[in-house]
């Protein structure tokens, strides 16, 4: 088993250990800073950024309404009779102005899962513009050795590498939020009833 996955990763190996006409053996260390490989990712890879950046943004910004939850249940209280005042007396006014009032949390963090699907989408495409490319140039110049698709494979493997690692700590974070916001609803629901009696 292992004969049969050393030829491939040899030769992955050495094309991404090719930088210009120059050709590294895969024994050795790449010869890359981590701003050429980011570099080399192309487009693809600063709307990656942009997609990590937002994703920070709504982590943060759940986390912070759960923690307001927990240690300052009083307004969010206040605010869930203020939303069964308006629901009147129908069926499960409680459920339904707890889930109203939460509403922006939760589209937060359901949102992260979007965002982990669209990085792995993203890091695909990576892949498909980079082996396009790759493809592009060995028709150029008629060739095939591996510093034609060098350039190619690199962008494609790290594109791909990026939006893995982005996907994964984002569905992470959106499994953990949306436990953690459905147990701060039954504490709601919770002290609510307890109000009432």
């Amino acid at each position: 088993m292992q004969r049969q996955w050393a030829a491939p990763a040899h030769i992955a190996l050495t094309a991404l250990a090719v930088h210009g006409n120059v050709v590294y053996s895969s024994a050795g260390c790449l010869p890359f800073s981590d701003m050429e490989a980011y570099l080399a990712g192309g487009p693809v890879m600063y709307v990656l950024t942009v997609l990590s950046v937002v994703a920070v943004s709504l982590i943060l910004y759940a986390s912070h309404s759960l923690r307001s939850m927990r240690r300052e249940p009083g307004p969010w209280m206040d605010r869930v009779q203020s939303s069964m005042a308006s629901l009147g007396d129908s069926h499960g006014a409680e459920t339904q102005a707890i889930e109203r009032i939460c509403f922006s949390t939760h589209s937060a963090i359901l949102w992260l899962s979007r965002l982990a699907s669209m990085a792995t989408l993203l890091g695909l495409l990576g892949t498909v513009l980079g082996i396009s490319q790759a493809f592009a140039d060995m028709q150029v110049q008629g060739q095939a050795g591996p510093d034609v698709f060098a350039a190619g494979i690199y962008q494609a493997l790290h594109t791909t590498i990026a939006g893995l690692m982005l996907a994964l700590p984002f569905l992470l974070a959106h499994h953990l939020l949306k436990d953690a916001l459905a147990v701060r609803q039954l504490d709601l629901l919770s002290q609510l009833k307890a109000r009432e009696r």
